[in-house]
């Protein structure tokens, strides 16, 4: 009786290990996996205001489908920025800490809350598995085309408009003339 004791104190011990372990890898995934890929692309986009009052990430970086028709330029594209600081828990800690210089004056008074780190983090890893639509910049480019041909056009018949009535008066009074 006392080895099946001991054999028990010894699998508790063992299991009490494994619960343990096994709650916070839990614990760890459910923290990094809770976010909302529709709710963090609100928030990069800013259609959804950071709660603290910083600005939305969109205002200086560009990812995903968004870097061809919208988007900052001062900050990198972030589209590959979930693997390039480490997957989930790397960005994680990117996220709360922020440690680039150019943003600690913007968000150091203003950080991010726990809540839209998740979101956030969602985001930018469902961007960094998506690939980007090819035709993103060809319809921007023919949408600009489109609009410069619809402005030019007003532009014509506005200034026809104003040729005929500057220019008839002229040329009867010059024919009144001669």
């Amino acid at each position: 009786m006392g080895r099946f004791v001991k054999v028990t104190r010894r699998g508790l011990f063992v299991l009490s290990l494994l619960c343990v372990s096994g709650g916070l890898f839990l614990t760890q995934a459910t923290a990094q996996g809770s976010g909302n890929v529709g709710e963090g692309e609100d928030l990069f986009t800013g259609a959804q205001p950071l709660e603290n009052g910083g600005p939305p990430c969109m205002a200086c970086h560009s990812a995903g489908d968004m870097a061809a028709l919208g988007g900052g330029q001062l900050g990198p594209d972030l589209t590959p920025a979930f693997d390039k600081y480490g997957g989930a828990q790397g960005f994680a800690a990117t996220l709360g800490s922020l440690p680039f210089p150019t943003m600690q004056p913007v968000f150091g008074p203003r950080p991010l809350t726990p809540a839209e780190q998740d979101d956030l983090l969602a985001f930018f890893e469902q961007a960094s598995v998506e690939k980007r639509s090819g035709n993103a910049t060809l319809t921007l480019f023919l949408w600009g085309v489109g609009g410069a041909v619809v402005l030019l056009v007003l532009a014509g018949l506005v200034w026809m408009r104003h040729l005929n009535g500057v220019r008839k008066p002229m040329v009867a009074r010059s024919k009144r003339t001669s």
